[in-house]
């Protein structure tokens, strides 16, 4: 899910369940229950290799 929060910030749901919360990607439980993380973008240079590898991870289980 691709959800503008703010003026200056974007953020992504993905559910990644077997991946630990950690860092910038982080509990989802206060944003919205249907997801396991959130990333908070706010720079295009938050749009890096690690946050492309948890959402090919997240459409990979999608099935």
């Amino acid at each position: 899910m691709i959800q503008p929060s703010t003026t200056s910030r974007i953020d992504l749901g993905m559910i990644l369940s077997a991946t630990p919360a950690t860092g910038r990607l982080e509990s989802a439980a206060r944003f919205n229950p249907l997801f396991t993380h959130r990333v908070r973008i706010t720079a295009v240079t938050d749009l890096d290799d690690e946050l492309r590898g948890w959402l090919a991870a997240a459409y990979a289980l999608a099935g």
